[in-house]
């Protein structure tokens, strides 16, 4: 049995660019984090002369099947299928924060599975093979429409710059953050849950690169990646980082008309009434979380507005997905 432990992850800037339509034109760029909240896998070989189905995956649902092509679960059955299992096998999922919700919960179900079925299979991959897999189940063979950061993201942990070459290569610059930015990112900024889940698949497939006014709106989101790198450095910046979320709001929500709503903005523009230096939805949009950047000085008053909202405190995390029982 494995049980292996993936993170969400918290996009700062670029999200989008990560996206093969955009990147094939213009290198992508992503600044994101994960963050101690996790999606465990549990997975184990069955004894073929003890099991009535073939295939057991329990998530929301409990499905039985005796072949793959049977399960109903997109990406259990396209990875099954990838790594040939032709044994009997269980899979279990569950985790900390419900999916649909902007934090990646599909891609690192994806990473946690491939890193869980590469140590069944006693295969010993570094972080980026299983990134790089757990993307090509995703994006290439459940043809979801969806960037690749969030699987480099809950794969590798810590602070990140990833940037999508033309030629599908990922370069990935760990930012090495000090102490006292570390305390700052996660004493300055809070994950509101909006309670709207919504599917990012659905929120992309709208976003046609194509258009020429999409593709100015992400360049101009990729850009804002400099600053907020400079901030995580320590460096001076004209603004901080509620500033740039903001900006990089206002773009991203001229990428679709589902991006936001009139119930989210509501939520937004008391937060901004009462404190909060900036913010926007996590992720493709649609709802989830709003990630807010708020001052020590302020957050009570900003947390004690939003209170039809549940708050989420950040602790990021360092370590990406990992096996924490094998047996």
């Amino acid at each position: 049995m494995i049980i292996t432990r993936t993170p969400f992850r918290v996009s700062l800037a670029g999200g989008g660019t990560d996206i093969s339509s955009f990147y094939k034109k213009e290198d992508g760029t992503v600044i994101n984090f994960t963050i101690q909240k996790y999606l465990y896998v549990v997975a184990r070989f069955t004894d073929e002369g003890f099991v009535d189905h073939k295939y057991r995956v329990n998530w929301s649902k409990s499905e039985m099947c005796n072949s793959i092509k049977d399960i109903k679960h997109p990406i259990v059955k396209e990875t099954l299928t990838f790594f040939n299992i032709k044994k009997p096998i269980e899979i279990t999922t569950f985790t900390d924060i419900p999916s649909n919700t902007g934090l990646g919960s599909s891609s690192a179900f994806t990473v946690g599975l491939v890193h869980a079925l590469n140590k069944l299979l006693k295969r010993n991959v570094t972080k980026r093979k299983i990134a790089e897999q757990a993307s090509l189940i995703e994006i290439k063979l459940v043809k979801r429409k969806i960037g690749k950061q969030d699987h480099y993201a809950s794969s590798f942990g810590g602070v990140n710059e990833f940037v999508f070459k033309k030629n599908e290569k990922v370069l990935v610059k760990n930012i090495k953050i000090k102490k006292n930015i570390e305390k700052k990112i996660e004493n300055e900024n809070f994950l509101f849950y909006t309670k709207i889940k919504r599917n990012s698949h659905d929120v992309l497939k709208y976003q046609t690169i194509s258009n020429k006014k999409i593709f100015k709106n992400l360049i101009e989101i990729k850009k804002l990646t400099k600053p907020v790198k400079r901030i995580l450095l320590g460096k001076k910046t004209k603004y901080n980082l509620g500033y740039y979320f903001n900006k990089s709001w206002i773009y991203k929500k001229k990428l679709s008309s589902v991006v936001s709503s009139s119930y989210i903005d509501k939520f937004y523009k008391i937060a901004l009434r009462y404190g909060c230096s900036g913010g926007r939805l996590i992720g493709a949009g649609g709802g989830g979380f709003l990630l807010l950047n708020i001052t020590n000085k302020k957050k009570n008053k900003v947390i004690t507005k939003l209170s039809k909202l549940q708050s989420l405190p950040i602790k990021i995390d360092y370590q990406g997905t990992k096996v924490v029982f094998e047996t």
